[in-house]
């Protein structure tokens, strides 16, 4: 066997094997993106006895948080589950979640203000607290949205929304 044939033939094998390899991270990365999230506990419902009242928790590797929240003037943010509408004692009351991850850079935003809005810290990106939308730049992205559900009185984190 020549020099040439032995030389093409290594390098084929180190394509197909790098090329399996890359396969084969792909899936594990699909598998990653629709593995199982575990449920978390954030608390009762009564941690939120008002509109605006807000609990802190982590969900997923970070810092995020719940909110208690008047009713939502655009109906797509209840048909979308970012604002969950629940029933307590004939009141409804409405609860949104969020990551506390600026959608510009990552750094974690600050508390909300009298104006129920929230600030990062480190480009001064706004946030709403009524359901984490972006109202002032240079974050153009929402904050992301986490799937709650409610169960005898226990909100539950359960997912990312879309």
């Amino acid at each position: 066997m020549n020099e040439v044939s032995k030389s093409r033939r290594e390098v084929l094998k180190v394509i197909a094997v790098g090329s399996a390899g890359v396969a084969f991270g792909g899936q594990l990365s699909t598998f990653a993106q629709t593995a199982e999230i575990k449920p978390v506990s954030i608390g009762k419902l009564e941690k939120l006895a008002k509109d605006w009242d807000v609990v802190a928790f982590d969900f997923q590797g970070a810092a995020s948080q719940l909110a208690r929240v008047p009713m939502p003037k655009d109906e797509k943010l209840l048909k979308a589950g970012r604002v969950l509408e629940v029933t307590v004692d004939k009141t409804k009351i409405y609860l949104t979640a969020y990551s506390l991850s600026c959608t510009h850079q990552g750094c974690k935003i600050g508390a909300q203000d009298k104006e129920h809005v929230m600030t990062c810290g480190c480009h001064g990106s706004a946030f709403s607290v009524a359901d984490g939308s972006a109202t002032h730049g240079p974050a153009k992205k929402s904050l992301s949205g986490i799937k709650l559900e409610v169960k005898d009185g226990e909100v539950m984190a359960v997912g990312m929304l879309a």
